[in-house]
């Protein structure tokens, strides 16, 4: 590694900025050769495609997606497509790194995005190991991996939108120390980075990006870029400072780029700025006041009167530079009331005027000067021009054949007139209106990237299917690009149909989209419209928010019949309530005739009153329905359904069911996205969406009272055949649902003779003839580019791939068509180890496909409908860059994954059949259906595909491998706990069994190849309390000794399923608390309290301590995600923080329970205590761990997830002492769950590393020698063990067990069997340290621990410690007193940090007090120590009391 600076021209540059004067320079050539300077893009291009490098080394970028490029101010990156595409391996070579970047983001920007990226992307799409910057919050972070391998040094603040920063980060290798600098200035510093930018990917990258995440479903960077550097060293401060332009320089490219657009005629108010993008101040002075005023307040000239030319002149500042420029504008004069009057007829426009089916809007006023406008219409009695009934002019009655009307519009005080002609169409003949038919779901799903719309069927309103093989009926093409949460409106007259849909993209990966920003999302609607349900309308993007709208989530209309319109409400947060007590999400209200023009809107329900100053949760998805005369409102807040019933849309409205009593109600208590319809019997439906829609039933509406219904094809029961997401449904004619089925419903299908299953594969490659033929049929393969028979040293003759691009073999079209039972078996060798590829697949396109990849020793099979953010997979490992034998088996919705004969891995719910991809799908030996996946580089032989489903046994025998034991169980398969554990490589089985099994008398049981023998025989019934040896005798007569052993499961030590155990010891007895898990979205919202006395037996209580349900929990500040909790006594107080989900925030936030013992009962403060609003803060407030510092008596609580904190505890532990927050350092992969212990003068800090949702969940550790480290990273010290099916070993906590040096560490994992992140339990593992005083690797294990009591010593004496400080000659004097509370004498030891007192004697119920003189001005708080020893029960027993002092000033 190179250690010399780059000096002389970083300060050259400098000297360049600061002499600038008068107009931007023009761009400079580019400069002389830099010996640290890797690259240098400048983006000053005006056109073209190619970003070139200044640095002189030819690493020339391109444009992609079009960027507006501006010149001086740099790329303009759109925020949909835009990106600048850097060479390959950039970062080939750097041991250290500097990357700096101007950079502006425009406020519109959504989250997450990333600045820069360069590294890899997966076949997934996910980042693959990277170096990237993001300004949300701005920070820097490397990986090797994914996310979850990130080391990051964090600003712990956003970057201001809409100004140009310059942003820089080091990497110096020397010191594994990365910095971020903020126009120059060092804004944080991270140690411990020891992961080198050369290192990744091996020193192969492929998606470096300017203004692109690696990661493919993150936000592009709306915003503008120049002057990006990269170096091979880490500059120094004074270097980096040197990168950020002089003020100079960013006066005069504010002035260049200031702008007041077309200024020759003038009619409004101008928007003067007062700051640029650069960062000058900008004021302004005007030439006539009178006519533009400095503020930019336009008074136009009266009527008839001439234009008048104003000068304005700007003068911008920064530091010590100013630059003044001037604009001319003209004003035009006032127009005459003629003009005014015709201006507003002007803009009057009739929806649909030559189709007109419904009312419509005839304005009173003008839209452009507010103009009165009388109406009237010719013939008269078809569209009404005045008020009339309640109902506004327009009302609309159509008659026997179509009539056309002639509006006319007039402006009285003008005299001015404009007539529209206008044709109503006649009343449908035979329209059916007998909506007694079908059911119709319009829903959206994620498909190619965006969120689209999708229709879905049922004959019952119970059972539903998708229409349209499930591909999308309509697609937001315009607006943020995506469409949720639609609505179907039918018209009162029955020929007319509307959806009207959230313009929102949040999910599917696709470029572009506002994603979750409830700030700066879209304030408009999607409207499609159609008069059959079956041929609609371009889409148009109508405005229905307001001004300061944040977001317009899931719109819906009904009908007014009272009013003769359309009330059309949605949810939405106001901007301006941010950051106060108001910020929540209300429905507002707003009201129509055409889904064009909408009244403006009004709160129409909410929780948090706006104004009051008191906080509220949410409340959005409404959805209205009416039985008889009454309607019933239902809208969900914070997952709670909320209904309420009125008799006119216009109210009052009485609430019936409040947040939280729905489960009172019958209903499921965590629902959103609800649609109501009454079912073909007379009862009501009411679908509800938590991860998956879920169905309860009432007898009436008004009875209040739901019965859920459980899943399935009964009569009493529902189910969708795939995922339906947020719509609403509506009742058909029966004429209605002809047409939608004749256009949307299932093809008939021809019936054919099913094809057989055949012994023999139905095709078969084996390429020995040199070609790619098919050697038993005609499926022959089609080459495609380099792709050729080659001749192999293992193999001979086989297919070869070289990854070049188009280097592929086809199948034929249709081959894999409808095979839902199939298996596909091939040899392969993958000679590729990074990037992302597919080595076979077939499938329909991106969005449906099935593919196997085998990646260096990765292999993964997956199949999906939907893109792979829906992938079902299975996954292993092999020996990278060998020959395996690979067989994959289809069965419905079962895929097993086989590698050289022995089962890798098995997925028994997938969510795609091969049937469900479609038909005329591709198969592909070698390409991916990603157009931006490489190719396959490797080799095939003897591919085979099957019509069935080989048995295990079949497989075996075609990889050649005839030492295996298959189908192993017991004679009395009851016995096991689980699956027996079968190593293929280490010939082992363990036999996983019950408590209480007798495994001196078991009886394995087990198959093999035909052939084989093996002693003992399957059957024989055999002692197991050792491991009991069997020998196989292969067909060829071989032998191979397979070891066979029992292992009694004594765990979870918890039934059931809870995660996040935090162990303590408290007196003789050890107690867990947890997090109640096996819910959908880690949804529980309840603590219990375990208790043992022996630590292998464990006794819940009844009832929980702690519930989070709002007003109806014990916790008033949390709705739910009652998680990772944790617990430390102090002074006989018990205190238990947790977190929990605040909707006040909409975020989780930690919060604290008091109680006197250990078991309750806790009572919760009112309010949280952790916002992670605080002076520094984590990706997310949760996961809190308490710690006494035994050595400086401080308290503290540590928390985190992402980046982790810890802070000092107030004396009251309910609140942080101001000022202690710190960032903890040093944690290599750190994701959560910090635990901390202390043990022979060293701090012991454990946690989580990668997503608890993943099997690799594992726990890291490090140490240090105080609280406020450093902390030097040890390793991992708990995984996974799958030999013995043990998953996602992670968040733990440890005890010491009083009186020994025995330590237990309690953790959870995948639940066995079967379970995952959201199914986890609790085990308890013993743990040890080695003689260096490091803790050494646990080994998880099935049979957990063996009980262990606590064996307490003799209690006493008892002592009191009261402190006292006072002044005496301006020196603070420390007073103790210590109290013997014990019936016996006893002797004391008094310490304090001013000296220590030996007392020889203290009577029982005496006291005696100390004075200490510390001869100091100014005592700061700090504690004492209280050694007693007496004689008790005969045998000597001391206790230690301590007392903290608060801090005095003297004179």
């Amino acid at each position: 590694m190179r250690h010399s600076r780059l000096r002389r021209t970083v300060a050259g540059l400098t000297a360049l900025a600061l002499g600038v004067t008068g107009a931007v320079v023009a761009t400079q050539p580019a400069l002389a050769a830099e010996p640290h300077l890797v690259a240098h893009y400048q983006l000053d291009e005006t056109s073209g495609t190619v970003a070139t490098d200044a640095s002189g080394s030819g690493r020339n970028a391109t444009y992609v997606g079009g960027p507006t490029l501006t010149g001086s101010e740099g790329a303009r990156l759109d925020g949909t497509d835009d990106y600048v595409r850097l060479p390959n391996n950039i970062l080939a070579g750097l041991d250290s790194i500097t990357v700096s970047a101007d950079v502006l983001v425009r406020a519109s920007q959504a989250t997450p995005y990333f600045i820069y990226g360069l590294g890899n992307t997966d076949g997934s799409g996910v980042g693959n190991g990277y170096l990237y910057s993001t300004g949300n919050t701005y920070k820097t972070s490397i990986a090797t991996g994914n996310w979850t391998t990130e080391q990051t040094v964090n600003s712990s603040a956003n970057l201001a939108r809409d100004v140009w920063k310059t942003i820089t980060y080091t990497l110096d290798d020397a010191t594994d120390t990365a910095r971020v600098y903020l126009d120059g200035v060092q804004v944080a510093q991270s140690t411990g980075v020891t992961i080198k930018p050369g290192a990744i990917g091996g020193g192969v990258t492929t998606a470096n990006y300017l203004g692109r995440s690696v990661y493919t479903a993150d936000k592009y960077l709306a915003g503008s870029l120049r002057n990006v550097r990269i170096y091979d060293s880490a500059l120094t401060e004074t270097e980096v400072a040197g990168l950020a332009p002089a003020d100079a320089t960013r006066v005069q490219r504010d002035a260049a780029a200031l702008s007041l657009g077309n200024l020759s005629a003038v009619t409004a108010n101008l928007a003067l700025p007062s700051t640029a993008a650069n960062g000058s101040s900008v004021a302004w002075a005007t030439g006539n006041a009178g006519v533009i005023s400095g503020t930019g307040a336009v008074t136009r000239p009266a009527a008839g009167q001439p234009s008048v030319d104003v000068t304005l002149t700007a003068t911008l500042t920064r530091g010590a530079s100013t630059q003044t420029k001037q604009f001319t504008a003209t004003v035009l004069p006032q127009p005459g009331s003629e003009a005014l009057a015709q201006a507003d007829l002007d803009a009057i426009s009739i929806q649909n005027a030559s189709d007109v089916r419904g009312n419509i809007t005839l304005p009173a006023a003008g839209s452009k000067n507010g103009s009165a406008i009388t109406w009237s219409a010719s013939p008269a009695g078809v569209i009404t021009t005045t008020a009339q009934g309640g109902k506004a002019a327009g009302v609309v009655t159509r008659g026997a054949s179509d009539t056309v009307v002639t509006l006319t519009a007039t402006v009285a005080a003008s005299g001015v007139q404009r007539t529209i002609p206008v044709t109503v169409k006649a009343t449908p003949a035979g329209l059916d209106k007998d909506y007694s038919a079908g059911y119709l779901w319009t829903h959206f799903a994620a498909q190619g990237g965006y969120e689209k719309i999708f229709y879905g069927y049922s004959d019952d309103g119970l059972h539903w299917d998708k229409l349209n093989d499930n591909e999308p009926i309509l697609a937001n093409l315009a607006g943020d690009l995506g469409v949720r949460d639609p609505h179907l409106v039918r018209s009162p007259e029955g020929d007319k149909y509307w959806i009207i849909g959230t313009d929102l993209h949040a999910e599917g990966g696709g470029a572009g989209g506002s994603g979750w920003d409830q700030l700066n999302a879209s304030q408009n609607i999607v409207v499609w419209e159609s008069t059959d349900l079956v041929h609609w309308s371009d889409q148009r993007i109508v405005f229905a928010g307001f001004d300061q709208a944040g977001c317009v989530w899931a719109p819906e209309a009904i009908y007014n019949e009272a009013t003769g319109e359309y009330y059309v409400y949605w949810s939405a947060r106001d901007k301006t309530d941010n950051g106060t007590n108001d910020w929540a999400l209300r429905v507002y209200l707003t009201k129509t005739r055409d889904f064009t023009t909408f009244t403006k809107p009004e709160i129409w329900l909410s929780l948090n009153a706006k104004g009051d100053g008191a906080t509220g949760p949410n409340i959005i998805d409404t959805t209205i329905a009416k039985e008889g005369d009454t309607y019933y409102r239902f809208s969900t807040s914070d997952w709670h359904t909320v209904v309420d019933t009125a008799t006119s849309l216009d109210g009052p409205w009485t609430t019936v069911i409040a947040r939280g009593e729905a489960a009172a109600h019958g209903m499921r208590a965590s629902m959103e996205g609800l649609t109501a319809y009454q079912l073909p019997d007379g009862r009501w439906a009411l679908m509800g969406d938590q991860s998956g829609y879920y169905a309860q039933t009432a007898d009436t509406l008004a009875s209040l009272q739901f019965t859920q219904l459980s899943a399935g094809s009964g009569a009493n029961q529902y189910s969708f055949d795939q995922a339906f997401r947020h719509g609403s449904v509506m009742r058909l004619s029966a004429a209605e649902e002809e047409r939608l089925l004749a256009a949307y419903g299932d093809e008939p299908v021809d019936p054919t003779d099913p094809e057989e299953p055949q012994q023999e594969p139905i095709a078969k490659y084996t390429f020995d003839d040199g070609t790619l033929n098919d050697s038993i049929g005609a499926a022959n393969l089609t080459a495609s580019g380099t792709a050729a028979v080659a001749t192999d040293a293992v193999k001979g003759k086989a297919l070869k791939l070289d990854g070049s691009t188009n280097g592929f073999a086809s199948f034929p079209t249709g081959f894999f068509d409808g095979r839902d039972t199939m298996t596909v078996s091939m040899d392969v060798k993958s000679e590729k180890t990074s990037g992302n590829f597919f080595s076979f697949a077939f499938g329909k396109d991106s969005n449906k496909y099935y593919f196997l990849r085998v990646r260096g020793g990765d292999v993964r099979s997956a199949i999906t409908q939907a893109t792979y953010t829906t992938e079902s997979a299975v996954t292993g490992t092999v020996a990278s860059g060998q020959w395996h034998h690979i067989d994959v088996v289809f069965e419905g919705t079962t895929m097993t994954v086989y590698s050289d004969g022995i089962r890798m891995g098995q997925n028994t719910t997938l969510n795609t059949k091969v049937s469900d991809l479609g038909t005329s799908l591709a198969g592909y030996l070698g390409k991916s259906f990603y157009s931006a996946d490489g190719y396959f580089q490797g080799w095939f032989d003897n591919v085979s595909v099957y019509n069935r489903a080989l048995s295990p046994v079949e497989v075996l025998a075609n990889a050649g491998v005839t030492d295996q034991l298959l189908d192993v169980s017991l004679a009395n398969a009851d016995a096991l706990k689980l699956a027996p554990i079968v190593d293929a490589t280490d010939h082992s089985v363990v036999l996983p069994v019950k408590k209480g099994t007798d495994v001196s008398a078991l009886a394995p049981t087990f198959s093999t190849v035909p052939g084989a023998t093996v002693s003992p025989a399957s059957g024989t019934t055999v002692n197991l309390t050792q491991p009991k040896s069997y020998t196989l005798t292969k067909p060829d007569g071989s032998t191979v000794t397979w070891k066979i052993e029992a292992r009694v499961v004594n765990s979870p030590v918890l039934p059931g399923y809870y995660a996040d155990p935090n162990i303590a010891v408290f007196g003789d007895t050890y107690y867990i608390y947890a997090t109640t898990d096996g819910l959908p979205g880690w949804g529980g919202n309840t603590f219990y309290v375990w208790k043992s006395k022996d630590l292998a037996t464990w006794e819940r209580a009844a009832q929980p301590f702690l519930t989070l349900d709002g007003a109806n929990g014990n916790v008033p500040w949390a709705t739910g995600n009652a998680w990772a909790p944790t617990v430390i006594e102090r002074d006989g107080k018990y205190y238990f923080y947790f977190s929990g989900h605040n909707p006040t925030y909409n975020r989780k936030t930690i919060g604290v329970a008091v109680a006197d013992s250990p078991e309750g009962p806790f009572i919760a403060q009112p309010a949280a205590m952790i916002l992670n609003n605080e002076a520094v803060t984590s990706g997310q407030a949760i996961d809190p761990a308490a710690f006494h510092d035994p050595v400086t008596g401080k308290w503290y609580l540590g928390w985190g997830n992402g980046s982790p904190v810890l802070a000092e505890l107030n004396d009251d532990m309910v609140s942080i002492k101001p000022g202690t927050y710190q960032r903890i350092n040093g944690l290599t992969d750190f994701r959560e769950g910090v635990f901390f212990n202390y043990r022979n003068g060293l701090y012991h800090l454990t946690y989580a590393i990668d997503d608890t949702g993943s099997e690799n969940y594992r726990v890291g550790y490090a140490t240090a020698t105080s609280m406020n480290g450093p902390w030097t990273y040890r390793g991992v010290i708990l995984q996974k063990d799958l030999s013995l099916g043990i998953k996602g070993t992670g968040h733990s906590s440890i005890i010491n067990v009083p009186g020994t040096d025995d330590w237990y560490i309690a953790y959870h994992r995948f639940g066995m069997p079967g379970g995952d992140g959201t199914h986890r339990e609790t085990t308890i593992d013993k743990l040890e340290f080695g003689a260096d005083g490091l803790i050494k690797p646990v080994v998880p294990t099935l049979e957990s621990v063996v009980p262990q009591t606590i064996q307490l010593p003799p209690t006493g004496p008892e002592i009191r410690v009261t402190t006292a400080a006072r002044c005496v000659a301006g020196k603070a004097v420390l007073t103790v007193t210590a109290t013997n509370l014990d019936d016996v004498a006893a002797s004391l030891k008094v310490a304090t940090a001013y000296g220590a007192k030996d007392i020889a004697s203290v009577a029982a119920g005496k006291a005696t007090s100390q004075a200490f003189t510390t001869r100091l001005g100014n005592l700061e708080g700090g504690f004492v120590e209280v050694t007693a020893t007496a004689t008790i029960g005969g045998a000597p027993v001391t206790s230690t009391t301590t007392a903290t002092y608060a801090g005095t000033v003297c004179g």
